[in-house]
């Protein structure tokens, strides 16, 4: 019920269900959010769901996000952007 209930928020909010199935693949491939790093804690739907910010920031993540500096990450960001805009799916 947790659950359904973080992730109907969120579609409440309008967030896309590409995103926040974005969000959830994301943070199953990151050691902190799938509990690699520690072994102990592991971050269920309700966590990643929880608040419309968390889901985006995972959304927006690139696969290797936490190994790369943010200046990196936001070029990469920068660069899909304008892949997408050039393809005619992304205004600027």
């Amino acid at each position: 019920e947790d659950r359904r209930r973080a992730v109907s928020g969120r579609l409440r909010e309008g967030i896309a269900p590409e995103t926040i199935d974005r969000a959830v693949t994301n943070a199953g491939a990151d050691p902190w959010w799938n509990g690699a790093s520690d072994g102990e804690w592991k971050a269920d739907l309700k966590t990643v769901c929880g608040k419309g910010s968390t889901v985006e920031r995972l959304a927006n993540r690139v696969r290797a996000g936490p190994l790369l500096p943010q200046n990196v990450r936001e070029g990469l960001r920068i660069v899909e952007k304008e892949r997408r805009r050039e393809a005619g799916g992304d205004p600027v």
